[in-house]
């Protein structure tokens, strides 16, 4: 075999280069030489373990044409470049004839761990799918890739070279420094870094590059300064190298890492100097991790990239450095230069680093990958981030920093604490350290038993979960230790807010204001103005209080969605309960739990508990909701507030058993610590009737509700329920202007959150305009009253629609929506054709709303959700049969059978015809539904209601006319019928049925 020095231009795929050579490594180049009679090798392993040197060393001297193609090529083009490798593959029978039986050419799909979950990788896997018997192809990456390896696995033609595979030997260290890097070592130093990098490629070059120039004693000492291969091997190493290099050129090398590919013009523009040609092509001489990505080009001059582990730690320097906020600033700065140069994608991971997510949505949108209007971190967790490409989000994990920080944003826990472990191995130890502390602080929150938490999140997580009162008069830790951030404002805050927990509305307002004055944070400082807003609303009473209450709500709303804080802009709405709609608050909290936000959702529960409450309403059950969740999240301190209002709303109803539920809900907010609860108790104690408490009893507990009330500043307990004119008056703030200023209306431009507004008609009364769909027989869809006129919807937008609600509640996958409705189209103009038909129908909808949020994204997904679907409802019946059936109760059973029974008329989507996928959902509900009849007809049988086994039975017939079971129910029940017409009918149409399939002629 020939080794050639350098690859022909038409061994190139899409301008990608070949990477760097020389690194010889007989051991392994063997197993891939194997690939002569196989034809897919698979090379995985984690970053730094010499992939891409193994795998360009050995195809440089395997004989034969190698076509290099880079995970970020396929990313960015892989259509256009997997069509270039087929049209190459379908030449290569004609070659390999001429070659015998050695393959003729080898395809190099590198990093594609960068495609996951995309519909590049499933075009990957189609390809490998239709190899030519000539053609060889190499996967490297850093995972195991989705590309369907069983058949390979199973036939043993595929080669895989893994992370143990690829770590250096003893013996392999010795010839590398003594062949390669021409600086030989001792047998006992080879050893121990060996053992001590765990054969790790990187950190033995990152230590051949620290020791060089070193003497034996400081090589020795250098040597025996770190420990097994982790975080601070890496960092101990790069900072020994970094050292030994001049001050101007570790300043260069830290602020050009924010560039993901550096050529001397770039970074002349980005430093206002120049020369960085110079210094570009001097660190690569000198082998620092740099390694150049493109050929010479007269305009931009040779391309380099940093290793990512250099770069990883360049980043981490630049943070310790300027701040996360001057560092944030910075790749802001390059994120411009690059849009500047008309660098779109290369300009994406820069903004996405720096948090501007504005700027991340104009960008989409100009590359045609989404158009919606961008306004905070909310959307680009949801909808814009799904179409970031993946190997964006995958590469950096600062990224993945600034996610989980939006998803803690929109008080989505589980998601944020998901990100947060995903990239704290990742970072470089000051950001590392940095995302520990919130990742902690998460967790306080996230965790039902609280843990303790960092700096002031710990004194006010303790507040939550019992005795606020102590937590504000002592901010301290679970040992004593006085939380070095509890102080300034964050004390005042942290105070104000456990004093409002406690029901001290009085105390707490002052402290809140003066917090918000004080706390640096614009988010913090919002907090602490609804805090005070809310211990306002519950302290005084008025109508002109109640007023200019709803209108700084709204007001506030607004300011939170501005900040990029969707949680407090939740909230904010949800205090419109106070002042008469608690409609909207039981609209956030459904809102909250669809995306996955607990305490948002708990919280808002209980202020439209408090709302109905004020209404005369009977909340009993969303006081059992709102209790039940914060007992869930370990709230002790709100679920004695829940548990307070559950029995002041029995005792006005005159409920059964409302004097144990009183007395209990008295003894658990006293053992909590809450004496606004305690109020709220005594309170319901005072109003049972005659003949449950004593009259002397039930003034007692009035008064010591009063004197609760007063000291706690609760006006609440001394007003009472206002009247109809009060209440119209107070919804109509929500329609008056807003008050920052004419022209405005404080509206939120977020759809989750404007659909929060109540529509009022104009008696002032909410109207009720919730969306159902229809799926049996023809599509229909209803708002309210109104049905909604669907014939202008393309035909595609109305199988989205229909689609959606078939597979309701449940999410339906982007890729399988982009499957069933386009099919035959590329996945970048299909996935744009997907975010326009759910415009579309989105505006349909609405119909006439000031917006609707009826198709939500959930991740990579889209729901339908606040609708009701006759299609979903059928299958919850089937559940609530199922879950009767496993607890013994046929009765309940049976009914739910019928139920389900009954609301299937007509086909499903009969207007769509053979369509694949409809077809899938209709066989898989017509086998439930049979099933459904069959267990019908059983237990009908069973209970002596042979005519009514015999219609469940004809129903299932009609559906499967030839299930033998059921014929043979259907029988059974005209015997117990005592009907021998009908008996020999049934075993004519038995008959008929067994000889359409041939049984019986």
């Amino acid at each position: 075999m020939n080794t050639a020095s350098k690859p022909r231009d038409e061994d190139r795929v899409a301008g990608a280069c070949w990477p760097a050579g020389g690194l010889h490594r007989p051991r392994l180049e063997a197993v891939l030489n194997t690939l002569a009679t196989k034809h897919l090798g698979l090379v995985l392993a984690p970053p730094g373990s010499g992939k891409t040197t193994l795998i360009s060393s050995w195809a440089r001297g395997f004989g034969v044409t190698v076509a290099w193609c880079p995970g970020e090529e396929l990313a960015h083009r892989g259509e256009a470049i997997l069509s270039e490798l087929a049209a190459r593959s379908t030449a290569e029978p004609a070659l390999a004839a001429q070659h015998g039986t050695r393959p003729s050419l080898v395809i190099v799909l590198e990093d594609l761990h960068l495609l996951a979950g995309s519909a590049a990788e499933r075009a990957v896997s189609m390809f490998l799918g239709r190899l030519p018997p000539g053609v060889r192809v190499v996967v490297s990456g850093r995972q195991v890739p989705d590309l369907s390896l069983s058949r390979f696995r199973l036939e043993e033609d595929l080669v895989e070279v893994g992370p143990d595979d690829l770590r250096f030997r003893i013996w392999e260290t010795e010839a590398l420094f003594r062949d390669h890097y021409r600086c030989p070592m001792l047998p006992e130093e080879l050893s121990t870094l060996t053992a001590r990098t765990d054969g790790w490629a990187a950190g033995i070059q990152l230590f051949h590059l620290a020791a060089r120039d070193c003497s034996p004693a400081e090589r020795t000492r250098l040597l025996s300064g770190f420990g097994a291969r982790s975080r601070p091997v890496t960092e101990y190493l790069a900072e020994n190298v970094l050292t030994s290099l001049d001050p101007q050129l570790v300043e260069f090398m830290v602020r050009t890492s924010a560039l993901g590919v550096l050529t001397g013009e770039l970074c002349d523009q980005l430093l206002g100097t120049s020369g960085s040609s110079a210094i570009l092509a001097e660190l690569e001489r000198r082998q620092l991790f740099v390694s150049r990505v493109g050929e010479s080009d007269s305009s931009a001059g040779d391309a380099y990239r940093y290793h990512t582990i250099l770069r990883a730690y360049l980043d981490g320097c630049l943070v310790a450095e300027l701040g996360e906020a001057g560092a944030r600033a910075w790749h802001y700065k390059v994120a411009l230069l690059l849009l500047g140069g008309a660098q779109l994608e290369e300009a994406l991971p820069s903004f996405c680093r720096a948090e501007a997510w504005g700027k991340v949505g104009a960008v989409l949108a100009r590359l045609n990958l989404e158009s919606p209007v961008i306004s905070g971190p909310a959307l680009i967790c949801g909808s814009t981030m799904d179409v970031v490409p993946q190997h964006i989000l995958n590469s950096d994990p600062w990224v993945a920093l600034a996610r989980a920080r939006c998803h803690l944003a929109s008080g989505q826990l589980e998601a944020a604490l998901a990100l947060y472990r995903q990239c704290e191995p990742a970072l470089p130890s000051r950001g590392a350290d940095t995302c520990r502390a919130e990742m902690l602080a998460v967790s306080a929150w996230a965790n039902p038993l609280p843990t303790p938490a960092p700096e002031w999140t710990n004194v006010l997580r303790r507040a939550m979960a019992f005795d606020p009162l102590q937590a504000a008069r002592s901010p301290k830790g679970p040992n004593g230790e006085v939380a070095p951030a509890v102080t300034g404002g964050l004390e005042m805050l942290v105070e104000g807010l456990s004093m409002l927990a406690a029901g001290r509305t009085g105390a707490a307002a002052p402290l809140l204001l003066s917090a918000a004055q004080q706390v640096s944070s614009p988010v913090a400082g919002l907090g602490a103005r609804l805090g005070a807003l809310l211990a306002d609303l519950l302290g005084r009473r008025d109508p002109a209080s109640l007023e200019a209450g709803g209108r700084r709500a709204r007001a506030m709303a607004a300011e939170a969605e501005r900040l990029g804080c969707p949680w407090l802009a939740r909230q904010a709405y949800a205090l419109l309960s106070l002042v008469g709609t608690p409609s909207v608050a039981g609209q956030v909290a459904r809102q909250c739990i669809q995306d996955g936000d607990p305490w948002g959702a708990a919280l808002a529960r209980l202020l439209e508990v408090a709302g109905r409450l004020e209404l005369g309403k009977d909340p009993v059950e969303a006081c059992s909701v709102a209790a039940s969740a914060f007992r869930a999240l370990g709230a002790s301190t709100l679920e004695a507030w829940a548990l307070a209002c559950q029995a002041l709303a029995e005792a006005r109803s005159d409920h059964p058993g409302a004097e144990q539920v009183c007395r209990a809900a008295e003894a658990i907010a006293r053992r909590a610590g809450v004496p606004g609860a305690s109020a709220l108790a005594h309170l319901a104690l005072g109003q049972l009737a005659d003949d449950t408490s004593s009259r002397s009893r039930r003034a007692d507990h009035l008064r010591l509700a009063r004197l609760l009330a007063r000291d706690c500043g609760l006006g609440i307990l001394e007003v009472p329920p206002r009247s109809p004119k009060q209440l119209a008056a107070a919804r109509n703030v929500l329609a008056g202007p807003s008050p920052e200023g004419p022209g405005t209306t404080g509206v939120l431009p977020t759809p989750h959150l404007a659909s929060c507004r109540p529509v009022a008609t104009s008696a002032g009364q909410p109207q009720d305009r919730s969306l159902s769909v229809s799926c049996f027989g023809r599509l229909v869809a209803r708002r309210g009253e109104e049905a909604l006129d669907l014939g202008e919807l393309r035909p595609r937008v109305r199988a989205l629609l229909a689609l959606l609600a078939v597979r309701q509640p449940h999410a339906v996958h982007r890729e399988v929506l982009i499957e069933a409705l386009w099919p035959e189209s590329d996945p970048r103009s299909s996935g744009h054709c997907l975010q326009t038909a759910v415009s579309s129908l989105r505006r349909a909808l609405a119909s006439g709303e000031a917006c609707s949020n009826v198709v939500a994204r959930h991740g990579e997904a889209y729901l339908l959700v606040g609708a009701r679907v006759d299609v979903a409802e059928l299958r919850e019946a089937l559940v609530r049969a199922a879950a009767a059936r496993r607890a013994g109760d046929s009765e309940s059973e049976a009914g739910a059978l019928r139920r389900a029974l009954a609301m299937r008329p007509d086909e499903l989507l009969e207007e769509l015809g053979p369509a694949d996928w409809v077809v899938r959902e209709r066989e898989d509900l017509r086998w439930d539904m049979v099933a459904a009849a069959e267990r019908l007809a059983d237990l009908e049988l069973a209970a002596g209601r042979p005519h009514d086994a015999l219609s469940a039975a004809r129903r299932g017939l009609d559906m499967d006319p030839y299930r033998e079971s059921m014929w043979r129910l259907a029988g059974r029940a005209a015997q117990a019928a005592d009907d021998q017409g009908l008996r020999a009918q049934l075993e004519r149409g038995r008959a008929d049925a067994l000889a359409e399939l041939g049984l019986i002629i």
